[in-house]
């Protein structure tokens, strides 16, 4: 992808004194990085801007920003094994600026991405420059150790008006941390990172790249954590170089197949091409014993999945050059990395530079758009995309609309929310999304209403923050409080059936004729998960028909709601929260509001 940042006026407000200026942060060495020596912070930021004035117009309008800390922090997710990061941007915003170039402009700054919580070596994003002659970075907070609470990083920023089909990462060991790093690695004669190996060979390009490395892994850490970490990565490429590990410790090739199996699922379903090498050839009695029963897997999975793209044949190319294994007959040495680094240059020439170019992705289209969640002063908007595209919303109380929600993550199931509505107002909304070759769908004007003012939700304790109170729950159900499972605060109920019908009710006084709105959240990777109302008179008869809601399987938070009128002689409503089949499911945030 065109490198457009190369060399452009850069401005910071913390260069370490002079000693890494803004200027290491763009130029064509990337063993120098800037470094801003000072702790960000909300009141005492640190920004690192360019001047993309200088760049024609039709290369700046669809961009990757790329920004990499490596290798001053080694590993992809230093915490994820417990190890320590150095200077590593944990909370920061991209921002956009119209001013003309020449003179850093004091105002004028528009964001465009924002992200918190941190904790990867590197990161990149897709975002529309269209109009900005200016991009700056501003951290406001760093993760570190002690002494290395600064920031410290190269940040490139790449033309992707024709898409992000050079825009690579690779997961792996600590093997792939050592070659993919963004370093030269001169010490062992290299001449420049992977994307100026391949760029030096053939000037058509400068692949986008990240070194998704953790040392220590295997390939069960990448079948676990594959989804979170696509999700952050908008690119098209993915390696997968696991192995190594599996090998030392004996790992079953079944067991290794499957762990391979599901990541290489993972990637195309998420739209992206997983290209797969061979395990390199080591000394170790354990590397010799297994490693060529784990390499026939991988024969195996090429066979099982005509979209891999098949990377360098690690194992013979080491083997052919013992000499380039280290003495722990593990890991190559500094040459061996270089040389590793040439042999992924030459895959990629041969396999996807080299080849036909691949077909144009399907024309970009939206369905399934609907807004949920509607309260007095909020609103969810969602929809689905068949590429992943981002995501935007207009609407305002005519169709003018006027006011505007965005997110530039690639996505194909989208959900922004809405806020600071007025209470008991009809909105007009409009989505669009824009996916990764810069197609653009539009769906078609929409409406929904926000609840009146004074709306009562009529459930005790409806997201379950104090504990059961209010409830009265299956033998099978509990109060999860982990705030990683609950859709919002830390509490959810957490229902795991045996059978069909394991209630889990609370009975709310109602009024026969009057309007409610029944709704809620449930999570699960089972279908049939139901929120009920079944009407009682005075008597404790059943009144009439239970009202329903039935929640699909999707794995991840699904909102529904439904109209509910109690029929006449109803006086009180059992509210129940179940399954009509056994399996775990989740319910939180439930309401019956009037």
């Amino acid at each position: 992808m065109p490198l457009i940042s190369r060399g452009v006026p850069a401005y910071t407000n913390d260069s370490c004194g002079g000693g890494a200026p803004a200027s290491s942060a763009n130029d064509a060495n990337y063993d120098t990085q800037w470094h801003a020596c000072g702790t960000p912070s909300t009141s005492a930021p640190i920004f690192l801007a360019y001047d993309l004035s200088s760049v024609a117009v039709t290369s700046r309008g669809q961009v990757v920003v790329a920004w990499y800390n490596d290798p001053t922090t080694y590993h992809y997710s230093h915490s994820y094994l417990g190890q320590v990061g150095y200077d590593i941007p944990s909370a920061y915003t991209l921002e956009g600026n119209a001013a003309a170039g020449g003179a850093l402009p004091s105002s004028g700054w528009v964001a465009l991405a924002s992200v918190s919580g941190n904790g990867y070596h590197s990161r990149q994003h897709l975002i529309n420059m269209t109009g900005y002659n200016w991009l700056r970075m501003v951290v406001t907070a760093s993760d570190g150790s002690s002494g290395n609470f600064g920031v410290y990083l190269n940040l490139d920023v790449h033309d992707a008006s024709a898409g992000v089909g050079d825009d690579w990462i690779f997961f792996g060991d600590s093997i792939t941390e050592g070659w993919a790093q963004h370093a030269t690695l001169s010490s062992g004669g290299g001449t420049g990172t992977l994307a100026q190996v391949v760029n030096g060979s053939n000037a058509s390009f400068f692949p986008v790249y990240e070194d998704g490395g953790i040392g220590g892994t295997l390939s069960s850490d990448g079948a676990g954590n594959i989804n979170s970490w696509l999700s952050i990565f908008p690119g098209h490429y993915v390696g997968l170089s696991y192995g190594t590990n599996d090998a030392g410790f004996s790992v079953s090739p079944t067991t290794f197949y499957n762990n391979y199996s599901s990541m290489v699922q993972a990637v195309l379903a998420a739209g992206k091409i997983p290209v797969i090498p061979k395990i390199p050839w080591g000394c170790t009695s354990a590397i010799q014993a297994n490693a060529p029963g784990l390499n026939q897997q991988l024969d195996a999975l090429y066979a099982a999945y005509a979209g891999i793209v098949r990377g360098p044949d690690l194992w013979t190319y080491f083997q052919s050059n013992q000499g380039l294994v280290s003495s722990d007959c593990i890991h190559p040495t500094t040459s061996g990395y270089v040389g590793m680094r040439q042999q992924w240059a030459n895959a990629m020439q041969t396999a996807v530079y080299g080849a036909s170019p691949p077909p144009p992705p399907p024309a970009l289209q939206i369905s399934g758009v609907a807004a949920s969640a509607v309260t007095q002063t909020t609103a969810q908007i969602g929809w689905q995309t068949n590429n992943a595209a981002s995501s935007r919303v207009d609407y305002g109380t005519t169709t003018a609309y006027g006011g505007v929600a965005s997110d530039a993550t690639l996505v194909t199931a989208h959900a922004l929310t809405l806020s600071a509505l007025s209470a008991g107002t009809t909105y007009h909304y409009r989505v669009t999304s824009v996916d990764g070759s810069g197609q653009s769908a539009q769906g078609a004007d929409g409406t929904f209403t926000t609840s009146a003012a004074g709306a009562t939700n009529l459930l005790a304790n409806p997201g379950f923050e104090s504990g059961s109170t209010g409830w009265s729950l299956a033998a099978t159900a509990s109060i999860d409080t982990l705030a990683a499972d609950a859709h919002a605060g830390s509490g959810s109920l957490k229902l795991v059936a045996t059978g069909a019908w394991q209630n889990n009710s609370q009975i709310v006084p109602v009024t026969a004729g009057q309007s409610y709105t029944l709704s809620g959240w449930a999570r699960s990777t089972t279908s049939n998960a139901f929120l009920t109302i079944v009407n009682y008179d005075s008597s404790w008869n059943v009144v009439g028909a239970h009202t329903d809601i039935v929640f699909p399987a999707t794995g991840s938070w699904t909102f529904a709601s439904v109209s509910y009128v109690p029929p006449a002689g109803t006086v009180n409503a059992y509210v129940t929260a179940m399954s009509s089949v056994a399996g775990t499911f989740f319910f939180d945030d439930l309401s019956l509001a009037r």
